[in-house]
């Protein structure tokens, strides 16, 4: 299955596919293109992604019914994944006591995004601390993410998808995630 970006790693599959190489962001000590240093972020948080959407909310985002959620934790990063089919959404969050930190690694994570030819991001300025989407396609399947920076929370939003995912929709569930994280 095709996948975007996890929030803090880039997924190494949907981008040597696409031809290009593949940055890590975490634990980002240092940045492929010679940005400063991003320090190790710790987790203040323990919310689950899973109560931040419903199933319903997720599959208006891919354009069909999705399953119910399953949570994972990856160190500090948690996940929530609906899936059927070929299509998916996934939430990701990353809570820390250092909002800087978490700033510093939304925009490393930007940059080298939008220094992908793969990749097509755009600035979203009106949602939240920071927001960006970005939109990947490979043959019939398309990822979209919507990432965002809310405080010290650092989040996304990101669907895999054949046909497109909904950057309208993708844009709502950020805004729904948003709205409940602050609850």
């Amino acid at each position: 299955m095709l996948r975007l970006t996890p929030i803090i790693v880039v997924s190494t599959t949907l981008l040597v596919a696409c031809g290009a190489t593949a940055p890590t962001l975490l634990p980002p000590s240092t940045l492929t293109n010679g940005a400063a240093a991003v320090p190790t972020l710790t987790s203040s948080g323990s919310i689950d992604p899973c109560q931040l959407m419903t199933p319903q909310q997720a599959s208006a985002i891919a354009g069909i019914a999705l399953d119910l959620p399953t949570s994972h934790v990856q160190g500090l990063l948690r996940e929530c994944v609906f899936i059927a089919g070929s299509a998916s959404v996934f939430i990701q969050l990353q809570q820390s006591d250092d909002s800087e930190a978490v700033r510093r690694t939304f925009l490393s994570l930007e940059a080298q995004l939008s220094a992908e030819a793969s990749f097509h991001v755009t600035d979203l300025p009106n949602l939240d601390d920071g927001a960006f989407l970005a939109q990947a396609k490979m043959n019939d399947l398309t990822a979209a993410g919507v990432y965002v920076l809310d405080g010290a929370d650092f989040f996304d939003v990101v669907c895999e998808s054949a046909p497109e995912c909904s950057s309208d929709q993708l844009r709502q569930g950020a805004t729904i995630v948003t709205s409940r994280l602050r609850g």
